[in-house]
């Protein structure tokens, strides 16, 4: 079932409209008891080659972009 957006779309940065965000991954750290969201982040020529992260409480909650 869908639990909702995991990241929402912001107005500017990484995050904003014309950029790609794509191949997330999630990972549980035990130490921190934190779920750390991995995603490659770029802009539509593909030449920035950014990776992201994102963290929450909960694997299907609202990440927060670091």
């Amino acid at each position: 079932a869908f639990e909702g957006e995991l990241l929402s779309l912001q107005s500017s940065g990484d995050l904003g409209p014309d950029r790609i965000v794509e191949r997330p991954k999630i990972i549980y750290n035990e130490d921190t008891s934190t779920y750390v969201m991995w995603m490659h982040i770029d802009d539509s020529s593909y030449a920035e080659a950014k990776t992201g992260v994102a963290t929450s409480s909960s694997v299907c909650g609202q990440y927060d972009y670091l």
